[in-house]
């Protein structure tokens, strides 16, 4: 019966060592498990995090995207007028420029034709003057430049022909030679 006892004592010592690692499998696998649960909630919150975080990003970049859409646009706008501004102002310049030019160019126009009227008027009357043999060229008559819409009328001169028609030419007395005067060159 010693043999029994001895066997019963090893069945009970093989059944008490297979429940304890039973047991530790048991409890190893409820570990696994509960870090596997624990693992896997924390892979949930790390993408529901990442996934809050890539909406927050994204929207923070469709702000600024159109902020600077609003300011690119604002910027395109102002340029477009302070160039469109300095365009009208170059061009009311060189307008202003233009007109005066042609003003000075009418007025000396109009100076020199006076004078010429002036001129022909004093050498007409001279009889045996400079111009007294010469043959007479036509001066060309000044024409009025076409008139601008919204010119006032007056900055516009006068016709200087208009001016020398209305004064006949003054006949200009020929001063005579004293005849008493004789050259000292003429008795040697």
């Amino acid at each position: 019966m010693a043999i029994l006892d001895e066997m019963q004592l090893l069945v009970s010592d093989l059944e008490a060592a297979f429940s304890r690692r039973m047991d530790t499998e048991k409890e190893r696998q409820e570990t696994a498990a509960r870090d596997a649960r624990y693992r896997a909630m924390g892979v949930r919150e790390m993408r529901a995090t990442a996934a809050e975080s890539a909406r927050e990003r994204l929207a923070e970049i469709s702000k600024r995207s159109s902020e600077v859409a609003f300011m690119v646009d604002g910027f395109f706008r102002d340029r477009t007028a302070q160039a469109a501004s300095d365009a009208r102002n170059r061009a009311t310049v060189e307008r202003d420029r233009r007109a005066e030019s042609a003003e000075e160019a009418r007025a000396r126009t109009a100076e020199f034709h006076e004078l010429s009227a002036i001129w022909r008027a004093h050498t007409g009357g001279i009889p045996g003057g400079s111009g007294a043999g010469a043959a007479r060229t036509p001066v060309r008559g000044f024409t009025q430049p076409p008139r601008r819409r919204g010119a006032p009328e007056a900055t516009r001169p006068a016709a200087p022909r208009a001016a020398a028609k209305l004064e006949a030419p003054r006949p200009v007395a020929k001063p005579e030679a004293p005849k008493a005067a004789v050259s000292d060159n003429a008795e040697t």
